[in-house]
């Protein structure tokens, strides 16, 4: 048959394929993926916010606590202590 593609070369472009997906999913699983330095970006945020807001009022709310708790529990960065808060931003 004139102009058909043979099957070694069909097999060999799947192949490619699947080893291209391998690599782009190892190299994106490595890097963090899309949302890994968002993720520290915003867990950063909300824990300056925590702070400012203590040494601001002297005392920590509530609701910022659920806040960087919400943002950085999944990075396993625990909440910022007083002694912690000023040390770093006073």
């Amino acid at each position: 048959m004139k102009g058909a593609i043979p099957l070694p070369y069909i097999i060999a472009i799947i192949f490619g394929i699947i080893i291209i997906a391998i690599i782009g999913y190892w190299f994106f699983t490595t890097s963090g993926g899309v949302g890994g330095s968002s993720q520290q970006a915003a867990c950063q945020s909300a824990a300056l916010q925590f702070c400012l807001d203590w040494i601001r009022s002297g005392s920590e709310s509530p609701e910022l606590r659920e806040l960087v708790i919400a943002k950085c529990g999944p990075l396993d960065i625990p909440v910022p202590s007083e002694d912690t808060c000023k040390r770093q931003y006073t």
